[in-house]
């Protein structure tokens, strides 16, 4: 544990130290299309560099882990040994070409937890730095939340939720169909991020339905969808793929797994991000009202949809963006945030501890490196 506690704490000091040299959020663009053009701004490169380099120590407890998490060996490293000798595998074609590609240069399967953890690293940074203006606070969040020791596990899903993360841009600019396209290359890498097709189709909609009448239709919908699924699973599945229906079918994965604690603190923070979009009349925060609303529906769905902790992540890992944007919503609310922080920081620390300590989700404790 000590050695995820020195890895937090200097990425925590180096975003501090970059703060000083961050330009404002509006002044961070690499390159902007004006009149006469696109413009590049070279002396923002640099700036942005650092902040990249920020993330290095995480990037490198990721990279050289051994044995860490539950499909260390059980998925990753066997499903690159049977790649490279000539099986297709179950994986999702974007994910296997990533293990082909990573097979022409070496047959060690340990660069497959390199090369999945510096997209993962980078992506999520470059995300931040795009959208959010206080960077130390975006690292706390990544580390409480437990987002970075799920991407120790679960690669390919990490991976492309990292990916999409960064499409939030499109998000911002309305650029609809971009944020299509890049949700479709994720599902190359994990299927269930296809699942965001239907997030884009909710999100166009929002442009033309208030917030709260949206919410009322997403709610409606959804118990409706809740009682099918309780009382007319066997009439759903002639049209069910065979892997979703084996998920439905297999008790180990219809079994509560989110508990009550999580679910108490994914209706809090609705809450808090609702209270922050109406108070700062911010409509930039609608989309992450909307993500988190659907994390609160799929919470109620415990138990009732397979594997519902895995479809959970799918939601939980916007807050990444959505905590950060609605704490620097409390700028024009009240002066001091700093006490805004520390409760939210607490409570989602004290959860994950709880996770990983008590129920040993995710088996990441203790490290071991490859230098074990």
């Amino acid at each position: 544990m000590i050695i995820y506690l020195v890895a937090f704490g200097l990425t925590y000091l180096f975003a501090v130290a970059c703060r000083r040299i961050a330009p404002p959020l509006g002044q961070r663009a690499l390159a902007e299309k004006t009149s006469g053009g696109v413009v590049f701004h070279s002396h923002r490169l640099l700036p942005a560099m650092v902040f990249l380099a920020c993330f290095l120590p995480l990037f490198l407890l990721s990279a050289l882990r051994e044995g860490i998490g539950t499909d260390y060996y059980y998925t990753y490293t066997p499903r690159f040994l049977e790649i490279l000798e000539g099986e297709r595998t179950y994986y999702e074609i974007g994910f296997y070409w990533v293990n082909r590609i990573i097979g022409m240069f070496t047959s060690n399967p340990q660069w497959v937890f390199v090369v999945t953890s510096f997209v993962f690293m980078l992506f999520v940074a470059l995300a931040f730095y795009d959208a959010i203006e206080d960077l130390p606070f975006c690292v706390m969040t990544l580390l409480v939340t437990g987002e970075y020791f799920i991407s120790l596990n679960n690669l390919r899903q990490a991976m492309a939720s990292a990916i999409l993360l960064f499409g939030y841009r499109f998000i911002r600019k309305k650029q609809w169909v971009r944020f299509g396209l890049l949700t479709v290359l994720c599902g190359t890498l994990h299927q269930s991020m296809l699942v965001f097709l239907g997030v884009l189709l909710v999100l166009i909609l929002l442009e033309y339905v208030p917030l709260h009448r949206l919410l009322l239709l997403l709610s409606a919908g959804a118990a409706v969808v809740l009682v099918l699924m309780n009382t007319s699973l066997d009439l759903l599945a002639p049209v069910l793929p065979d892997r979703l229906l084996y998920y439905f079918r297999e008790a180990m994965y219809t079994e509560p797994t989110i508990g009550k604690m999580r679910i108490l603190v994914n209706i809090v923070l609705l809450v808090f991000l609702l209270f922050t979009r109406y108070q700062a009349k911010d409509r930039e925060m609608e989309p992450f009202v909307v993500i988190q609303f659907l994390a609160v529906w799929v919470c109620l769905f415990d138990a009732t949809l397979p594997a519902a902790y895995r479809i959970l992540r799918l939601f939980t890992f916007w807050q990444l963006l959505a905590i950060p944007r609605a704490v620097s919503c409390y700028t024009t609310l009240l002066h001091d945030r700093t006490w805004v922080k520390c409760i939210l920081g607490a409570v989602l620390g004290l959860l994950c501890l709880y996770s990983l300590l008590y129920l040993g989700t995710e088996e990441v404790i203790p490290y071991h490196s490859i230098f074990h």
